[in-house]
């Protein structure tokens, strides 16, 4: 199979180098349609012998690429990812879009809660992960010390809930808030909180806290959450993850770290190692390159 692949960037080179190290016997084009012109002519000069035009991010706005795809009759995926989706349901509302985008490709997801919003808009939609764990995580236990940690971006503090962190960590003066991904903030803080920066290696600070946290205002599935699930941590997030804690709101979010907190002063609190099993289960990289190469040959056999 010949599988072009393009879309946002860094997804079309993870995925396509990730693809050629599990399938080598299959061929895998990323093409960067967006921002290279160069990258534009290949797409045309490949697409007239491949089987498959992979976009990861979907569209209901008008594309050259899509178009040509169809007039070829070529298998189109469109691969839901996060504001793709949010601008689609904007058009889809507004009436300004390409009805045919809705009807021609196959429809992937790589979050579980966007089958439905792809379901509303009459887009019937598969969850299928982009990205896996390269190795078999074995859980850490926890740390000597209880902490909670959160990512929060230094541009966008306010959508990463920075103001709901804060108001959690005044009400868990005994908790130590880590929050990597920004280094300073405009308000004052509470004293327990602590802002790390950027951090190369998330990892070790997942096996250094107890519970991970995540609130953006809107998200897709997080690899952060998968990762921190993984190695056994406590997960306690805004968005409906089977896997995780659900919760709404700061009440919810400070009632589940006060929990924790309880059961690990009292020694009675250990790795969540069950959690951890059915989350690499799910997502090792092995699993989630096999489900996409299975989904392409079924696409050509159906051609």
């Amino acid at each position: 199979m010949k599988i072009v692949i393009i879309g946002l960037p860094y997804f079309t080179n993870y995925l396509s180098k990730s693809l050629k190290a599990f399938a080598p016997q299959h061929q895998f084009i990323a093409l960067d349609t967006y921002y290279k012109k160069e990258d534009k002519i290949k797409f045309f000069f490949h697409l007239f012998n491949a089987d498959i035009v992979h976009s990861i991010n979907g569209s209901l706005q008008q594309s050259g690429a899509f178009d040509w795809a169809i007039k070829l009759k070529k298998n189109l995926i469109f691969h839901w990812v996060g504001t793709d989706l949010t601008q689609a349901e904007k058009d889809f509302d507004q009436h300004q879009f390409v009805a045919q985008y809705l009807r021609y490709p196959h429809h992937l997801t790589d979050t579980p809660w966007y089958v439905q919003r792809l379901e509303n808009m009459g887009v019937k939609a598969q969850f299928m992960p982009l990205k896996g764990f390269e190795n078999n995580i074995k859980p850490k236990e926890l740390p000597s010390q209880f902490s909670v940690l959160a990512y929060v971006s230094q541009s966008r503090a306010e959508f990463y809930g920075i103001q709901n962190i804060a108001a959690m960590a005044a009400r868990l003066p005994q908790v130590t808030f880590n929050m990597v991904g920004i280094e300073s903030y405009k308000n004052p803080l509470p004293a327990n909180v602590v802002l790390k920066g950027w951090v190369e290696n998330m990892t070790d600070f997942i096996h250094n806290s107890v519970v991970c946290l995540r609130l953006p205002e809107t998200d897709g599935l997080s690899f952060f959450v998968l990762e921190a699930l993984s190695n056994g941590r406590y997960v306690a997030y805004n968005q409906n993850f089977e896997l995780s804690q659900k919760c709404n709101s700061v009440d919810e979010f400070v009632q589940f770290i006060q929990s924790k907190y309880d059961l690990f002063a009292q020694g009675k609190l250990q790795a969540d190692n069950e959690t951890a099993k059915k989350v690499n289960a799910l997502f090792a990289q092995s699993i989630v390159m096999q489900q996409m190469i299975a989904f392409y040959q079924n696409l050509s056999k159906s051609k």
